[in-house]
């Protein structure tokens, strides 16, 4: 499933420019870059995401001022968890460095470590987050996301109750899933 295709379908034409582009940009800088979670999903059901979060395999504090720089938007926020937001004129994109998170205790904050796209979508709280899309258009569907997608269905990855311990949000976001899907 190639979700360029997708969003040429629903994109228009100077977005697309710049989705493709940043790919580029990601490939001279030696780094894999991934679209993620919620863009995927939306994109998968036809809709146009509200943003755009992507997933580096390198340095996401550096590549997002690099995005900014290039494309002249600017970085609107950093994180201390390798986090950043880039608004271009109308289009915000989310950067974050691939990760493993830790919680050293219930509804404490993780501790990051850098990791790969597959420990990052590990991490994630629902299936239908934990699917990726490369620039060359691969799709990384690990935990069944793509098939809970068709079928209606809102799963933790893992345990659902030490997902929720480890954040309590988690609980109010998986009945936002479950009433939007």
């Amino acid at each position: 499933m190639q979700i360029f295709n997708i969003l040429e379908k629903l994109l228009p034409s100077d977005k697309l420019t710049i989705l493709r582009n940043i790919g580029f940009l990601a490939d001279k800088s030696n780094s894999r870059l991934y679209l993620v979670g919620g863009a995927v999903r939306d994109l998968l059901f036809g809709r146009i995401p509200e943003d755009f979060d992507f997933v580096l395999e390198g340095n996401s504090s550096d590549f997002s001022h690099m995005v900014a720089h290039e494309f002249e938007g600017h970085v609107v926020a950093e994180s201390q968890f390798s986090t950043s937001k880039v608004r271009l004129g109308n289009l915000d994109l989310d950067f974050a460095m691939a990760r493993n998170e830790y919680y050293p205790k219930p509804g404490a904050l993780p501790t990051v470590t850098r990791g790969n796209i597959d420990q990052d979508l590990q991490r994630r709280d629902f299936t239908v987050n934990a699917i990726s899309c490369d620039f060359e258009g691969n799709l990384y569907d690990y935990h069944g996301g793509l098939n809970d997608l068709k079928e209606g269905r809102i799963k933790f990855i893992g345990d659902p109750k030490k997902r929720i311990k480890e954040d309590f949000l988690r609980i109010l976001r998986y009945f936002r899933f479950y009433a939007y899907y």
